[in-house]
């Protein structure tokens, strides 16, 4: 278990550190066309997240939706952090043509980059949830965050595939 927690973490320092191509041409679209729909997102995402925690630990309706806000409040502000820092780096600065992908390339990138910082989130929101709530078992509490953050992560990949599919539909992508 600690060589794959071991494993995560060096991923994803690599991917944060080691910018390269995708997160150049990432960073401007999470940070620009992405946040509105984050925003209208957050929610049914909050909802979900705090069910998931209810069903799982012994914590009343607005503790859960309060904690499970300080807690996604908490993750995407580290995920901002981080999209701005990739922005900022001066190897993506050398590969930004700012000509921004549009359409399924940055949506395809976008789902790619869910990947860490779904493992990210999981991680600072764990934390956070593990304060709020000192009493609970670690073990469900962390398997409860990993639940409730793969509810919300498959919101977000239903919708860049949708994106990706009407993108493909609109550009004439499966007629004959």
């Amino acid at each position: 278990m600690k060589n794959q927690v071991r494993l995560q973490v060096l991923l994803f320092a690599l991917l944060v550190t080691h910018s390269g191509f995708v997160w150049a041409h990432t960073g401007i679209p999470l940070l620009s066309y992405y946040a509105i729909y984050s925003i209208l997102l957050v929610i049914p995402i909050i909802a979900a997240e705090s069910f998931v925690l209810m069903s799982r630990v012994s914590v009343s309706v607005l503790g859960a939706i309060g904690t499970m806000t300080i807690a996604n409040i908490a993750s995407t502000a580290a995920g901002i952090l981080i999209v701005i820092g990739t922005i900022l780096d001066p190897i993506a600065l050398y590969l930004i043509d700012f000509d921004f992908p549009e359409g399924t390339i940055a949506d395809l990138a976008t789902l790619a980059l869910l990947i860490p910082f779904y493992f990210l989130s999981v991680w600072i929101e764990t934390r956070v949830v593990g304060w709020r709530i000192p009493s609970a078992d670690q073990v469900v509490l962390k398997n409860t965050i990993q639940l409730a953050n793969k509810v919300s992560y498959f919101m977000f990949a239903i919708f860049l595939i949708s994106r990706i599919v009407k993108g493909r539909i609109v550009n004439g992508f499966f007629l004959p």
